[in-house]
């Protein structure tokens, strides 16, 4: 031994003893004990929050905060969500809104001194006796680390470690917001994080979450298009709520959906197994864990209560007159669901009351903490309502689900009733609607919100159930209203026509197609015993109704629109005739204006004003409803042996009578210039009867395209280029005075002559056309999906059972396109056209025909 200490020596290796190692350990140990001692327990400074039982206990020191993590739930699932609790400026970010998806979390432990936070991957489903399968699946699946924490210490009895987290909730974490950088229709903002503005105002423990509530202040800019200025360096303040919520252990079943249904969904996939050589898609439907407290009594037929309800919380701040509608409108859907045999599912409460000598004082209720779902009132001048909810990415369960009511909801429902229903309805001419309707309206709006917490999406094919003319008739409209769902974007009843007695004027109480999404996402399957087995039972049920147009599911279209039976704010199974009926409406409304708007009640004019821009947008909407059947394509989720056609292009004649109607209404729009009531707003304008030309001529020359897809698909029956390009020729050309066109119709001429000159100085392509893959991502363009939830865009293999939502995309017709020769060749004739016209002509006409003709030269 002593030799060895004698090698070590000269070799300048320092050897120290084992019991000088333990004496070092030993003292570690006390010094990690005693670190915890001296920061939590004797520094005044910190200010602890902590629960019996609780899964986290918060320190929070200084501007440190600092988590004590139970080593046993190292590893278990968590979701972080961040919620807006007060701003300085209600216009940046909305009170009670979750500005990003909350973060699906775990914390691990590499190694004895850190401690990681990650985010989840979410795994493929797979053969798990697959030894080989299961070891690709963890090297192609690990988590995403999101932040390192260096171990702090230990709890004192060495069941938890303590590790500083003041980091992730910086004002500068993007993944937890409260604010990012980003732009919108034009608009740029950006902020940077004042020094040292981030201030952590309180901390709480719950026994399966904790909240940490904190104030951020940024310097806020503010541009559009980069060239206007809005804000510059402006400060705006904001105080964030993040909750760190523990997911049960026990994940709910979920169930999978059917595109042919709208409900919010979650993709997932399996890898290739026994049954099959691919990776197969399939999605779960959001839903909340709604299950019978009592089975056996449920499967006798009774009504039995769920084992947990939905529970809503109204808002304080609400003015007191809208309460009850607010809740009225929460608890419609418990009709729906007492079909399916479960009573009392939505639950409505009121805020507890913050006086602790008070029955109703809860110490633990929060509206910013994930554990709460409220209903909001945001005092601001956004004319709006949303309904977003936040799921458990394994299962689709819903979590948490918020709804806000901007109080200028109120300023749009007055709109929408005077515009749409005053030609039948004396009640909505005033400046202020009636209580009743100002109830019934509100619990229209708070319903179709709610409905979007239960999971359900927009319908937007639901009112296209209704004959046009039925929304005229008392006993239809009694039972059905003007839609068959209220997850539609119907609104008001505008078909109907002064002398109409006693036709209902509003959507339903609920429609058919609302209590058939209850019982699709929500009624019990207990004889299935996984989520694959309910799929038979829940395919059959959506076989049933298929062909029928009442349940047929229209997808909301946004950036390209193809379905004339799946728009928004629209009534009726015929644009065309719902359209000609609301302009009718129209022209008997704004006859009215000075009677039911006197000089008396409108001094300025300024209620006259709003009301004749209102107007004239949705003159505007008829005019666009009736567009959207030429080049129209029906399209619909059909499953082989159902009923139903998977797509059908709207009839070549209803195609041209549409497009007639639109250009008799463009010549014919000078009763919008009623000088009598123009002359009286506060402004002066301009005669909006042009614009309004101007711009629905540039939407009507623009559909060539979906002219071109829609005949193809329609074979030889089909409306074709061609077609339109002759009935337009006729109608703006053929069908109108040389000499003494009006101004609307040299104005279409004008545009005509512009479009005509755009398309035809289109070079031919030679690039090449990408074959389609497997979900056709080469070949179409993604269709963007406009909801108050920010859903995902699920792509699909198979439609029915496991399926994604089945969005109708852009279609590439570049293989079909011959458009620019027929443009080309429509010019020549146009140029033959104007110089016989200048000829014939003189004055400022022949000057019209000459410019034009000037141009085609050019």
């Amino acid at each position: 031994m002593n030799r060895l200490i004698a090698i070590v020596a000269a070799l300048g290796i320092l050897f120290i003893p084992r019991a000088a190692f333990c004496k070092e350990e030993a003292k570690d140990s006390t010094s990690k004990a005693d670190k915890y001692e001296k920061t939590f327990l004797k520094d005044k400074d910190c200010v602890t929050a902590s629960c019996e039982g609780g899964f986290l206990t918060l320190h929070k020191v200084g501007k440190k905060l600092y988590a004590e993590i139970p080593k046993d739930i190292i590893g278990r699932r968590m979701i972080i969500s961040s919620t807006v609790t007060a701003v300085s400026d209600a216009k940046i970010q909305t009170v009670g809104h979750k500005p990003v998806q909350p973060l699906y979390v775990c914390f691990e432990r590499p190694d004895k001194e850190l401690l990681t936070l990650c985010e989840i991957n979410l795994r493929p489903d797979y053969d798990s006796g697959d030894e080989a399968l299961a070891k690709a699946v963890d090297r192609t699946s690990m988590n995403t680390v999101l932040e390192s924490f260096p171990l702090f210490c230990e709890s004192p009895d060495s069941s938890s470690l303590v590790v500083e987290i003041t980091s992730l909730f910086s004002g500068s974490n993007e993944k937890l917001g409260p604010v990012k950088d980003g732009s919108s229709s034009g608009i740029s903002s950006k902020y940077q994080l004042k020094k040292s503005s981030d201030v952590i105002e309180n901390i709480k423990a719950f026994k399966d979450n904790v909240s940490i509530m904190s104030q951020y202040t940024y310097s806020y800019t503010s541009t559009v298009l980069g060239l206007l200025t809005l804000a510059k360096d402006e400060p705006f303040s904001i105080r964030t709520t993040r909750t760190i919520l523990l997911l049960p252990e026990e994940k709910m079943q979920p169930r999978i959906s059917d595109s042919r249904v709208g409900i919010f969904l979650s993709n997932k996939y399996k890898l290739a197994g026994e049954d099959s050589d691919y990776i197969e898609s399939y999605s779960v439907l959001h839903k909340w864990d709604v299950q019978p407290s009592d089975t056996a009594a449920w499967l006798r037929g009774e009504k039995v209560a769920p084992l947990k309800q939905i529970v809503f919380y109204i808002d304080d701040a609400f003015p007191a007159e809208w309460r009850e509608p607010v809740k009225k409108g929460a608890l419609r859907w418990n009709s729906a669901f007492e079909e399916i045999g479960l009573k009392d599912v939505v639950a409505v409460k009121d805020f507890p009351s913050s006086d602790p000598e008070d029955e109703s004082y809860d110490p633990d209720f929060d509206p910013d903490n994930l554990k709460y779902s409220c209903i909001r009132y945001i005092p601001t001048t956004t004319a709006n309502a949303m309904g977003p909810s936040w799921v458990d990415p394994e299962s689709g369960e819903i979590i948490n689900a918020s709804v806000l009511v901007y109080s200028d909801v109120l300023k749009l429902a007055n709109q929408w009733r005077f515009i749409q229903t005053s030609q039948i309805d004396p009640d909505v001419r005033g400046r202020k609607l009636p209580d009743n309707l100002r109830d019934e309206t509100l619990e229209y709006v708070v319903a179709h919100e709610v409905g979007h917490t239960l999971g359900f999406m927009h319908n937007m094919s639901a009112s296209a159930a209704i004959p046009v003319d039925s929304l005229r008739s008392k006993e239809f409209t009694a039972k059905f209203g003007t839609t068959m769902s209220i997850m539609d974007y119907a609104r008001f009843n505008y078909v109907a026509q002064p002398g109409d007695e006693g036709v209902s004027l509003t959507p339903p109480f609920l429609g058919p197609y609302d209590r058939f999404l209850i019982k699709y996402a929500y009624s019990p399957i207990p004889e299935a015993k996984s989520m694959w087995e309910e799929v038979p039972v829940l395919e059959s049920w959506v076989d049933e109704k298929a062909g029928d147009p009442v349940y047929r599911y229209g997808i909301q279209q946004a950036s390209v629109v193809y379905d004339p039976s799946a728009l928004t704010e629209d009534l009726g199974d015929d644009p065309l005739k719902a359209s000609a009926y609301g302009v009718e409406n129209l022209k008997y409304i704004l006859s009215h204006f000075n009677e039911w708007m006197p000089d008396e009640t409108d001094p300025d004019g300024s209620l006259k004003s709003q009301r004749y821009n209102v107007l004239l947008t949705t003159y505007r909407r008829y005019l666009n409803n009736v567009m959207a059947n030429i080049g129209g394509i029906y399209f619909s989720r059909v499953k082989n042996g159902t009923e139903g056609e998977t797509y059908k292009s709207v009839p070549a004649e209803t195609q041209r009578e549409s497009l007639e109607w639109i250009v008799a209404q463009l010549n014919d729009c000078e009763w919008l210039s009623d000088r009598s009531i123009t002359d009286k707003f506060p402004n002066v304008n301009i005669d909006k009867s042009g614009v309004l030309v101007h711009n629905v001529a540039d939407d009507l020359f623009a559909v060539g395209d979906r002219i071109l897809l829609s005949s193809h698909l329609a074979g030889e029956d089909g409306y074709t280029l061609e077609d339109w390009l002759d009935d337009l020729r006729r109608l703006i050309w053929e069908d109108v005075s040389v000499r003494k066109p009006s101004r609307a119709q040299m104005q279409l001429q004008t545009i005509y002559t512009a479009a005509l000159l755009e398309n035809s100085a289109k070079k031919l392509s030679v690039t090449k056309i990408s074959m389609p893959s497997s979900v056709a991502e080469d070949e179409l363009e993604e269709f963007g999906h406009q909801c108050e939830m920010g859903c995902e865009h699920i792509e699909e293999d198979s439609n029915f059972g496991p399926a994604g939502y089945g969005w109708q995309r852009k279609i590439n017709i570049k293989a079909i396109d011959n458009s620019e020769e027929l443009y080309s060749g429509e010019l020549v004739r146009l140029r033959k056209i104007l110089k016989r016209r200048a000829a014939a002509s003189s004055g400022a006409v022949s000057d019209h025909y000459s410019t034009l003709l000037d141009l085609i030269s050019e």
